[in-house]
């Protein structure tokens, strides 16, 4: 038996295998690094991405709240210039300085004269106030400007001559968050001249009643004798001071006889 020996020199071969398995490592450290640059790089760019995204759905959201706001905006203010032009009061807002700022075509007819006449004006001295009301409306004005609303009576002159009585209320107001003072008015002209005739029927009623040449009395359902004329009386035996005094009763003045039947109508409404 012999045992053949076959010797090759594979250090050629061990070489290019390693050099072949350097190559690779270095490919695959380049691939690897390569893959690195470029998760990074995508991450960058799914970042920006995400940060347009945001961005865009931001100016979105912004676009849309403003609408809203801006639609909120439009109703308030056509919700004021409803009321402020359209209610039939006299209105303006004043600053805290007592300028007028703004004021409604109302109070603009009772003077007739434009807004640019008096807007910017010291509120006083318009056109509105005659001499005697200045003091009561800068007292208003001053506890307005101070956060306490007011009001008082005052008569303004029109433009035909008419004397106008209004109502006046000086409200503070906050607007755009700077304090302004809200100066309305309600023409009671009408109740004055209602109030005046209701007085003066008042005062003839009384004339009649205090000189009738019959025995009158008013006398409440509780039997209390609420006013009673001279003559009734004079009829009674009584003074009017006496019978009008508290704790009188009508029985007092009623014959036994006839208490019952007076008691009845009385108590009749």
């Amino acid at each position: 038996q012999l045992l053949l020996s076959l010797v090759h020199d594979i250090t050629p071969g061990r070489n290019l295998a390693q050099g072949m398995w350097n190559y690779q490592k270095q490919l695959e450290d380049m691939v690897d690094h390569r893959t690195a640059e470029l998760q990074t790089r995508n991450q960058w760019v799914l970042l920006a991405l995400l940060l347009v995204s945001v961005f865009a759905l931001a100016l979105v959201w912004n676009r849309y709240r403003r609408k809203q706001i801006e639609e909120v905006l439009s109703y308030r203010q056509g919700l004021f210039s409803a009321m402020f032009e359209s209610s039939g009061l006299l209105s303006g807002i004043v600053d805290q300085t007592g300028r007028l700022c703004e004021v409604n075509q109302r109070a603009l007819q009772l003077i007739d004269l434009p807004a640019t006449a008096v807007i910017g004006k010291d509120f006083v001295h318009t056109p509105w106030w005659q001499e005697e009301d200045k003091s009561r409306l800068r007292e208003a004005l001053s506890r307005a400007a101070q956060g306490q609303a007011d009001s008082f009576e005052a008569t303004h002159r029109s433009a035909d001559g008419k004397t106008v009585w209004v109502q006046f209320h000086a409200v503070p107001v906050c607007i755009d968050a700077q304090s302004y003072i809200s100066v309305i008015g309600v023409d009671i002209s009408e109740m004055k001249r209602l109030a005046a005739l209701e007085a003066h029927n008042n005062r003839l009623l009384a004339a009649v009643f205090d000189h009738a040449e019959v025995g009158l009395a008013l006398v409440s359902p509780q039997r209390k004798l609420l006013n009673v004329n001279e003559r009734f009386a004079t009829l009674v035996g009584y003074s009017r001071h006496e019978m009008l005094a508290p704790g009188f009763d009508i029985e007092q003045i009623s014959h036994a006889s006839d208490k019952p039947l007076s008691l009845i109508h009385i108590s009749e409404p």
